[in-house]
């Protein structure tokens, strides 16, 4: 599911990123005094995925909340809340990686295998 251009001896990520953390390429044009939106279009792709099961029934990964509920009750019920806490745990997972770690410079690789870095894998 990841994937990369590499052109002139440099490689550009295309995978998920793209997807999950706009902001990351905001904060780059930003670096360069340019406005994101002005250079490039983003276009959302709904569903993400879809996934096939073994006996024919499928599920499309969606940003329509309204349509995952009824896909998630539909094979478990009671699954929508616990999908929804996943969501949570997962953009409280990305927040504290990105202070932690992408927002920052590391001078040496001490810095970057810190013991406060280290107890960011227990969580």
């Amino acid at each position: 599911r990841c994937a990369e251009i590499v052109r002139d001896g440099h490689r550009f990520d295309v995978g998920p990123t793209i997807i999950l953390v706009p902001s990351a390429f905001e904060e780059a044009f930003s670096a360069m005094g340019v406005k994101l939106e002005d250079s490039c279009e983003f276009i959302r792709v709904d569903p993400t995925y879809t996934v096939h099961f073994h006996d024919g029934s499928k599920m499309s990964l969606t940003n329509d909340l309204q349509r995952m509920e009824k896909q998630l009750e539909s094979i478990e019920p009671g699954s929508f809340r616990s999908f929804l806490a996943l969501l949570r745990q997962g953009h409280d997972h990305l927040h504290m990686t990105l202070k932690a770690i992408a927002h920052r410079n590391f001078y040496s690789i001490f810095e970057f295998f810190s013991p406060s870095n280290f107890w960011l894998l227990l969580r």
